[in-house]
């Protein structure tokens, strides 16, 4: 479970894209895939459209389009251990991918395999 800023957040579900006042999904909790991205970045780009050819409802945090997905992105990267060896190559570390049971990944591979398996955990 991942808490979100209280602003607007995009959902997307099937290449559709839904607005949502965050307070509104599980009192403040999206309870779907997350992924932190951008559309700048070819893999996040990927991702999305791996995502959406499979038909998986995810919230999309565009760290490039929003300073509140920038700041949920910095808190992550800063505190994160997953993020130690991102830092050490000094790459970005996006997309990043949180499922819904709190499982996190850098691992696109992994996000379809979950997706694949029971499509009621996305």
């Amino acid at each position: 479970m991942r808490f979100l800023p209280e602003t607007f957040i995009s959902v997307y579900n099937h290449s559709k894209k839904y607005y949502y006042y965050d307070k509104k999904i599980q009192g403040g909790i999206f309870m779907g895939l997350t992924i932190i991205g951008s559309n700048l970045c070819g893999d996040t780009r990927k991702a999305l459209k791996a995502l959406d050819e499979v038909n998986a409802s995810y919230e999309f945090l565009d760290i490039s389009n929003s300073l509140d997905s920038l700041k949920v992105f910095l808190k992550e990267r800063d505190t994160n251990p997953l993020y130690g060896k991102v830092k050490e190559k000094g790459t970005i570390g996006i997309p990043f991918f949180v499922l819904p049971d709190g499982t996190e990944t850098f691992s696109l591979h992994k996000v379809l395999e979950v997706v694949r398996e029971d499509e009621s955990k996305i």
